[in-house]
């Protein structure tokens, strides 16, 4: 009797419909044998000979400046970008971006010849997201000290005989995920309630699944009051008061807070972007 040995079934990668983009989805394309996440900017449906109708897509890298062009038959499948994959690429975009503002202000002192004063130093300050000052401090073996309000700074000196040089960094420590907290919530492009935000108190997945429970998929991000700051949200968006918020979705426990989570990031990302 031959006896054959299975692993576990591999996850299904996420794929939607040519057709189906809007602006705002993200969708993974093969660039020089890497996938790279590209942010949908322009759909235009055009029908097709013999009834084939296809779409034009133009797409925008994360990160980058040059658009795409991609014409696909509507029903063609393309794989849709998941939010880790978002999240990784944006990182990759940002650490890129302030390497080369970095490099940029480098050959700026060295072209000009700037003169800075010794007196009491020159200093830099860098902003990170949630636990990354304690994961420096962790890899460099590096003091992380209090800062204003819940935030933490690392601070290195590297200056030399004639200048003191200081860098710091700044962040709040990573979120508890237990710990309740308000959260904001965001709508994307051409949803209902594009332009407003709501505030949910809870833990990050019990205010998620409250919102879920709420509003379905029909809206975008989730925010602490930090990062919603940082991005200049505040000032963007108006808040949707609670006597305006839809009634629960039936047959939705808003107890269960994992499995509802879990449910929707299995049918895909909560909606727009913004």
């Amino acid at each position: 009797m031959n006896h054959q040995t299975t692993g576990p079934t591999p996850t299904p990668e996420p794929t939607v419909r040519a057709g189906d983009l809007v602006y705002g989805n993200h969708i993974l394309l093969p660039v020089a044998g890497k996938a790279t996440v590209y942010k949908v900017v322009y759909a235009y449906d055009y029908p097709g000979a013999e009834e084939q109708p296809y779409v034009l897509l133009i797409l925008m890298p994360i990160g980058g400046t040059t658009p795409q062009t991609e014409r696909r038959w509507v029903d063609a499948l393309m794989r849709r970008a998941t939010d880790a994959e978002i999240a990784d690429a944006v990182d990759v975009a940002r650490r890129a971006t302030v390497a080369a503002g970095l490099e940029r202000v480098a050959a700026l002192i060295r072209e000009h010849k700037l003169c800075f004063e010794s007196y009491g130093g020159t200093a830099l300050a860098l902003g990170l997201d949630e636990g990354e000052v304690t994961r420096l401090g962790d890899a460099l073996d590096a003091p992380v000290k209090p800062y204003i309000g819940e935030s933490q700074v690392l601070t290195l000196d590297l200056g030399g005989d004639f200048l003191d040089f200081q860098v710091s960094f700044t962040g709040r420590p990573e979120v508890d995920p237990e710990v309740e907290q308000e959260w904001l919530f965001t709508f994307g492009s051409g949803q209902k309630h594009d332009g407003r935000f709501v505030r949910i108190t809870g833990t990050y997945e019990s205010a998620r699944a409250r919102m879920l429970a709420l509003f379905g998929r029909a809206w975008c991000d989730q925010y602490d009051w930090q990062r919603f700051d940082r991005l200049g949200l505040a000032a963007e968006l108006v808040e949707l008061p609670e006597s305006e918020w839809p009634s629960p979705q039936p047959n939705v426990m808003a107890g269960d807070a994992a499995a509802i989570v879990a449910a929707v990031l299995d049918e895909g990302t909560t909606g727009g972007d913004r």
